[in-house]
């Protein structure tokens, strides 16, 4: 299945996201969202279903630029976070984007007619001013106060991940 056609969404809420700052993270949560599978399909006996992807953290860390420690990190990250869920095997890893169909959802033609005309109007009333709701919209709070025993057990995972 070549993941390398196509297209994804991406929101402009990104922003306001909790790892919107943390670059390792994001780099590594965005190359999950465009590596994902969008459709069903059969990987060496595993069932692979739309929003998965399958991981390696040597290729995903050559992939990125990035060390096998921060591609663990930024797992941890994410899987404490409940954006990722991740089903390692001896081979490689399954990870599952927790809100998949929530980001990559199909949108109706009436709706997106209607978005167009109206990114239109908004292009035509130049300059515009970010509405107060998009401020308040979608604001992830990373609080790790009572995750310690949870982000404990996920760096016993990845110092496993680095004894293989």
């Amino acid at each position: 299945m070549n993941t390398n056609n196509g297209w994804i969404k991406l929101y402009r809420q990104m922003t306001e996201w909790g790892w919107y700052k943390d670059t390792n993270t994001k780099v590594v949560f965005l190359h999950l969202l465009l590596m994902a599978s969008y459709e069903e399909h059969e990987y060496k006996g595993h069932t692979i279903k739309p929003g998965q992807v399958i991981i390696g953290r040597k290729k995903l860390a050559k992939d990125l630029g990035l060390t096998e420690m921060q591609i663990r990190t930024s797992l941890v990250h994410l899987n404490l976070t409940n954006e990722i869920t991740i089903k390692t095997t001896n081979k490689f890893s399954i990870v599952t984007i927790e809100n998949w169909a929530k980001y990559q959802g199909g949108v109706d033609e009436s709706n997106q007619q209607n978005n167009q005309q109206n990114n239109q109007q908004v292009t035509n009333k130049q300059p515009h001013s970010r509405n107060k709701e998009y401020k308040n919209k979608g604001r992830i709070t990373n609080s790790f106060k009572n995750k310690t025993e949870e982000l404990d057990h996920f760096y016993e995972v990845a110092k496993e991940w680095a004894d293989e």
